[in-house]
């Protein structure tokens, strides 16, 4: 059971390319007259859902990045007050596994362990997405959609042809019966049932991929992983129990550096590069705060999220 639902994410890749060769590649242009049309279709579709899979097993089994053993915070930001607060909420020290937490680490309960820069624990990988997987998550996402989406600009190109294939074949049955003569028109019930289970398939897992990507830009864009998101949640939630108003702009944002360099700090390298796979920038232990935050820290009148 552990494994069950690696397997059906894998399935849900590979059916639908096994079944667009055959069903909506093949049909539309191995006989086109611009030759060129079906072996590019055809790479299209091969690169881009074998880069999904191993995408997602790289998502999948790749670890999400554990505390170190032995690691603490240097022994004056372990006295401040500061951080003793922080360990009175339970936020630095992880009692479960009875050590520190470096910032933004927490323990997952199904892994059992703290894991660096957490942001949730996924089932469909049965993993959870850290500071070392993070970027492979967001490409699988990525690529899922662009996958998904050329799908389905497939199954509208099919779905016309055929609703143009019945047409013409159906005016052609008229003419031969007006003549006199005995036609039979086959329906093609098969390409049509196959369209529709395609259609059932890629747009449920196509819509929920692409709002999960947009839910997963939109914080990166302030540098927030979904835990620290919801921690600003309960911040407000405090505030209205105490019949104050806390407005999310309000709380601040202890690691946005910016839009453009959120993003470097999780796809790395040059701009041409973010849609590669590669190793996470950092240790995952430390994270350079924004100048404003870093200013209120010493004056200790900010709220750490961690």
């Amino acid at each position: 059971m552990t494994y069950l639902f690696v397997v059906l994410v894998s399935a849900i890749i590979l059916v639908p390319y096994f079944t667009a060769l055959p069903f909506l590649v093949y049909p539309l242009y191995y006989n086109h007259e611009d030759t060129w049309r079906f072996p590019l279709h055809l790479l299209i579709a091969t690169v881009v859902d074998w880069g999904v899979l191993i995408l997602y097993f790289m998502a999948a089994f790749s670890s999400p990045g554990y505390v170190p053993q032995g690691w603490a915070p240097p022994p004056h930001v372990q006295n401040n007050q500061f951080n003793e607060t922080l360990e009175k909420r339970n936020k630095s020290y992880c009692r479960k596994c009875d050590a520190w937490k470096p910032p933004r680490a927490h323990h997952c309960r199904e892994c059992n362990k703290c894991i660096l820069k957490m942001d949730h624990h996924c089932m469909w990988l049965n993993n959870c997405v850290g500071h070392n997987n993070h970027k492979y998550f967001l490409l699988f996402l990525i690529y899922i959609v662009i996958a998904l989406s050329y799908l389905f600009y497939l199954i509208v190109l099919r779905t016309i042809a055929i609703i143009d294939t019945v047409h013409i074949s159906r005016l052609a049955l008229q003419q031969a019966r007006a003549n006199g003569q005995r036609v039979q028109f086959d329906f093609p019930t098969t390409d049509v049932v196959v369209l529709i289970i395609l259609t059932f398939v890629v747009m449920p897992v196509l819509v929920s991929a692409s709002i999960l990507l947009y839910w997963q830009l939109t914080l990166l864009t302030q540098n927030l992983t979904s835990i620290e998101y919801s921690e600003i949640e309960s911040l407000q939630h405090e505030a209205r129990k105490q019949g104050k108003r806390l407005r999310r702009k309000d709380v601040p944002r202890p690691y946005d550096l910016g839009c453009w360099n959120n993003y470097k700090q999780i796809f790395g390298g040059p701009f041409y590069m973010w849609l590669v796979p590669s190793k996470a920038l950092g240790s995952g232990v430390e994270f350079k705060l924004s100048n404003s935050y870093a200013e209120d820290i010493e004056n200790q009148n900010a709220v750490h999220l961690v």
